[in-house]
C-alpha cells in the first residue's frame, strides 16, 4: 500500500537547507572553493573531459570516466565559461545531496515500514559535514553517492514488490555508476552472474514481457560501458574505461612502496615514478602506462609483500581517519576560526567512525543471519561488501583525505536501519521484515 509521507521529507529537505547554509557559508566553504575558485586539478580534468564531450564529437577521456562529465558537461552545449561550469556542477551536487537523504529514507521506510528509524537515518546523512563539503566541489563524489544509494533504492524495491524490472534498472545504475568511477568494476561478472541465476530460477513466474524489458535493461547496462570502452579504443587505441587505475596504482601506492625502499620523494611531481608517468602521459603511449603499472603491482606482490601491505594499512588509516578541512579562511574572529577548526576535527572522527562501524557491521549480519533469510541477508550483505571494497581501494592513493568515503555513510546508515528494525522488530508494514525473510 502507498503512502504519503510529505511531511517527512519536507524534515529532511529543510534540515538539509540549514546544514549546507551553516557548512557552506558560516564556515565558509562556497565562498573559498565556488567563488575563489580553489577546485583542484581533479576539477579541471572533469571540466576538461565535459568540454571534449560536448565540444569535439562526443571525444572520450582518457582518464575520466564518462558519466559524471555526461551531466557537468551540459553548459557546454551553451558554450559555458569554466566559472558556470563550476557552479552548474554544484547544483548538481547540491540536488543530488538532497535526493541521497530522501532516498535513505524511502529506502528504509520501503523495506521496515518504520518511519522513525527512516528518518532519523536520513537526518543523519544530513548532518554530516564531510559530505556537504563535497557539495561545493565540482566532483564526482557527490553524484556517484547519489548513484549508489540509488542502486539500494531499487534493489529494496525489487525485495518488497518482486518487480524484475526494479532489479534491471538497479543493474542498470550499477553500470552507469562504472562510467563514473570505475572503482566497483571488478563486481561485475559476479553480480551480473548472480542475477542471471537468479532470474532463471524466477523464469516460470515472470511474464514474458517483463521478462523481455528486463533483459533489454540489462543489455542496456553492459552496452554503455562497452560504449565507453570503444570510444577509449577509437580516440586512444586502448580498450579500456580509463587509464586512472594505472596511474593510481603506480604514481601512488607504487611510489610509496618504492619510497619505502630508496627514500625518493612522494609527491608526483617531484619522484621519479611521476616523471615516467607524465612521460608516458604526454607522448600518448596509453598501453605503456598499462603494462607499466601492472607490472609494477605484480612485482611489488611477489617481492615486496611487507611493504605493500604496510603501505595499503597506512593509506587506509589515514584517508579513513581524514575529514574535510574546513580552516581554510584566516581572519580575526578567533571564536569562529576554533569553531571551524572544531568541524575539521569532527568531520575527521566522523569519517573515521562510519570506516570502523562499516566494517564491523558484518558481525550483526552474520548474528541476525536467521532472521535475515534470503533476499534481504544478500541485501545486507552487499550493502556491507561495497563499503568495505570502497575502504580497502582507498588503500592505494594517499593524501585523498575523505574522497574514496564520502559515498559510503548511506549505505551504511541503510543496513545499520534495516538491521536495527530487524533486531527490535519494529516492522509496520504488510510487506514487512518478517516476511520479507521468509521469501
Amino acid at each position: 500500500m502507498k503512502t504519503r509521507n510529505k511531511k517527512e521529507i519536507y524534515i529532511i529537505v529543510g534540515i538539509s537547507i540549514v546544514f549546507y547554509f551553516v557548512v557552506s557559508f558560516l564556515l565558509p566553504t562556497f565562498h573559498y572553493y565556488v567563488i575563489e575558485g580553489h577546485q583542484g586539478l581533479d576539477t579541471s580534468g572533469y571540466i576538461e573531459a565535459a568540454k571534449e564531450m560536448y565540444q569535439q564529437g562526443f571525444k572520450a577521456n582518457i582518464e575520466r570516466g564518462e558519466g559524471y562529465p555526461l551531466l557537468l558537461g551540459i553548459p557546454c552545449v551553451f558554450k559555458a565559461d569554466y566559472s558556470t561550469i563550476i557552479y552548474w556542477g554544484v547544483f548538481l551536487n547540491f540536488i543530488a545531496w538532497i535526493f541521497t537523504s530522501i532516498l535513505i529514507f524511502k529506502t528504509l521506510n520501503l523495506l521496515t515500514g518504520n518511519k522513525k528509524i527512516a528518518l532519523l537515518s536520513a537526518c543523519i546523512f544530513c548532518i554530516l559535514i564531510g559530505n556537504i563539503e563535497y557539495v561545493n566541489f565540482a566532483l564526482s563524489e557527490t553524484i556517484y553517492t547519489f548513484i549508489l544509494t540509488l542502486i539500494a533504492y531499487f534493489t529494496a524495491k525489487y525485495i518488497v514488490t518482486e518487480n524484475i524490472t526494479s532489479l534491471g534498472w538497479a543493474f542498470f545504475i550499477y553500470c552507469y555508476s562504472i562510467i563514473t568511477r570505475p572503482i566497483l568494476m571488478v563486481l561485475l561478472p559476479v553480480l551480473l552472474f548472480l542475477i542471471l541465476v537468479h532470474v532463471i530460477k524466477k523464469r516460470n513466474s515472470i511474464g514474458f514481457k517483463k521478462m523481455r524489458t528486463f533483459l533489454m535493461i540489462i543489455l542496456s547496462g553492459i552496452t554503455i560501458i562497452l560504449g565507453q570502452m570503444l570510444l577509449m579504443k577509437k580516440d586512444y587505441g586502448t580498450f579500456t574505461l580509463s587509464i586512472d587505475g594505472q596511474k593510481t596504482v603506480y604514481v601512488y601506492i607504487g611510489s610509496y612502496v618504492h619510497s619505502m625502499e630508496t627514500g625518493d620523494d612522494l609527491h608526483l611531481e617531484k619522484n621519479r615514478r611521476g616523471k615516467e608517468y607524465w612521460n608516458y602521459f604526454n607522448k600518448g603511449e596509453w598501453d605503456s602506462i598499462k603494462y607499466m603499472a601492472s607490472n609494477d603491482m605484480w612485482h611489488n606482490v611477489k617481492y615486496n609483500k611487507i611493504k605493500l601491505f604496510k603501505a595499503l594499512c597506512i593509506d587506509i588509516y589515514f584517508n579513513s581517519a581524514q575529514g574535510g578541512d574546513f580552516a581554510i579562511s584566516q581572519d580575526n574572529d578567533k571564536a569562529l576560526q576554533v569553531f571551524r577548526n572544531m568541524c575539521t576535527t569532527v568531520s575527521g572522527y566522523m569519517n573515521l567512525l562510519i570506516s570502523f562501524i562499516a566494517g564491523a557491521l558484518i558481525v550483526l549480519v552474520f548474528l541476525l543471519r536467521r532472521k535475515l533469510k534470503n533476499k534481504l541477508l544478500l541485501y545486507c550483505i552487499l550493502l556491507w561488501i561495497i563499503p568495505v571494497a570502497l575502504i580497502l581501494i582507498s588503500g592505494i592513493s594517499f593524501w585523498q583525505n575523505n574522497r574514496f568515503h564520502i559515498p559510503i555513510p548511506p549505505l551504511v546508515l541503510i543496513n545499520i536501519g534495516l538491521l536495527i528494525s530487524v533486531l527490535t522488530g519494529k516492522a509496520t508494514q504488510s510487506a514487512d521484515i518478517n516476511s520479507l525473510s521468509q521469501s
